[in-house]
């Protein structure tokens, strides 16, 4: 049965939900800050890397929380930054991104 592995050197701010398999590295930073953040199956986030939701405002300035989805088999390689809050599966994001 797959497990999840998260490096005890790897930052998590937030509410952050992994999927089976998912792998977090050392000295990665993942941040839930404007809304939690689903991350699907199998998915490998490497050193250096910085996921994070950031909080929004509407119109009138007030804060909203929309949650971050990242699908599964995604590979966030050393040093990439992402701050979308939608992603599918299958992606490659190269390093330094």
């Amino acid at each position: 049965m797959p497990t999840t592995v998260i490096c005890a050197k790897a930052e998590l701010q937030g509410s952050i939900h992994f999927g089976e398999g998912c792998i977090v590295h050392p000295n990665a930073t993942i941040i839930a800050e404007g809304g939690d953040i689903i991350i699907g199956d199998f998915t490998i986030i490497e050193e250096f890397v910085k996921i994070w939701n950031q909080p929004r405002k509407d119109k009138e300035g007030n804060l909203v929380k929309k949650q971050m989805k990242i699908g599964s088999y995604n590979l966030f390689e050393c040093g990439a930054q992402v701050y979308s809050s939608d992603i599918g599966d299958l992606n490659e994001f190269g390093v330094k991104c």
